[in-house]
């Protein structure tokens, strides 16, 4: 992640409070607004009454985020220049394989779906490390324990959820996207259910040893940050609210909405200088971002729309599956080569 956010004004800092750390917040709060609780639905899979605009409001600013990630590879020419071929052929070759082989793009769905689940948690771990760095903690220390944490907060209450389901919408659910036979559909639903016990005693014993070691850190020196602690806090209790309260559908919308927040937030924050060396502007900044931003989500709502009133789909789904790819590709190794900017 990049640490040219530990120079701002002083605004800037209460944005970042709403923007990183209260981002899973303002999602929670988003979903209680529009969605019923599970109680009152009954339903676990998704919510009927979930109104469209919603649902819409969702998909835009899931496939908003995953398109800002070009303002750092094709509009920052110190890292375009590095990766011409990424940035430019792969993805033409990506394209024509996903219509030439259907196979190829069964196989690459599956592929961005974990990619997608990986790269998210992993954006809450590299907050944390951001945030470690700021209060002067070698960016080395508690590393392995914050991964591990990130998965445990963010990944483990919605594992646990699954394994609560009633069987037959866990078997509706299992035999609908995964198109498996009767006998195959039985397996996997007990064997989900079985792991509930062990996820949950696991959990709660990581939890106990992340703080313990944190413990043993401090000793050595560590200081704790309170923003960091913040994020996984307000991370972890929403994350269980929603799979306490809520559909699977709601806690996707909640994870997508509060990532594309944090994503998009600091995208606006590193890009703007790179986009005024770029076109030799001094004047681009956060406003002129923001413009960008607003066409960017007013022109992939029309898309959406577009695609679904005369049959496009096709076409579209293949340009987002590609698109989320170089997504979560590009923005690994982009922050990999900025080697004074990793935290």
């Amino acid at each position: 992640m990049n640490t040219a956010i530990t120079v701002r004004p002083d605004n800037r800092r209460a944005l970042e409070m709403l923007f990183i750390i209260g981002a899973p917040v303002l999602s929670f709060v988003l979903i209680t607004l529009v969605s019923m609780p599970r109680a009152v639905t009954g339903s676990f899979l998704y919510d009927s009454s979930t109104p469209d605009w919603f649902i819409a409001f969702s998909a835009i600013m899931t496939h908003t985020h995953v398109m800002m990630v070009f303002y750092r590879s094709h509009l920052n020419g110190n890292i375009f220049r590095k990766f011409p071929m990424r940035f430019t052929i792969v993805p033409i070759i990506v394209l024509c394989g996903f219509y030439i082989s259907t196979a190829f793009v069964g196989i690459m769905a599956v592929v961005a779906f974990y990619w997608d689940e990986w790269h998210s948690i992993l954006q809450t771990f590299g907050f944390g490390r951001i945030y470690d760095v700021r209060n002067g903690n070698d960016p080395h220390q508690g590393r392995r324990l914050d991964i591990g944490i990130s998965f445990v907060l963010c990944l483990f209450p919605h594992l646990i959820m699954l394994t609560y389901l009633p069987d037959n919408q866990r078997i509706e659910g299992i035999s609908e996207v995964l198109i498996l036979g009767a006998t195959q559909t039985q397996i996997l639903n007990q064997w989900i259910e079985s792991l509930r016990y062990p996820l949950i005693i696991f959990g709660s014993v990581y939890i106990v040893y992340y703080v313990m070691s944190y413990r043993e850190l401090m000793k050595n020196g560590y200081r704790i940050s309170r923003a960091k602690i913040a994020l996984l806090g307000t991370t972890c209790l929403t994350a269980i609210l929603i799979a306490l309260f809520y559909s699977i559908a709601d806690a996707a919308h909640y994870f997508n909405i509060y990532h594309a927040l944090q994503y998009i937030f600091i995208v606006f924050i590193s890009e703007a200088p790179s986009l005024s060396e770029r076109f030799q502007h001094p004047r681009i900044n956060k406003k002129a971002m923001m413009i960008c931003c607003g066409i960017m989500m007013l022109t992939i709502g029309l898309a959406l729309g577009i695609a679904r009133n005369i049959d496009t789909f096709t076409f579209m789904g293949n340009f987002w599956l590609l698109s989320s790819l170089l997504h979560f590709w590009y923005d690994g190794f982009i922050w990999s080569v900025r080697k004074n900017d990793i935290a």
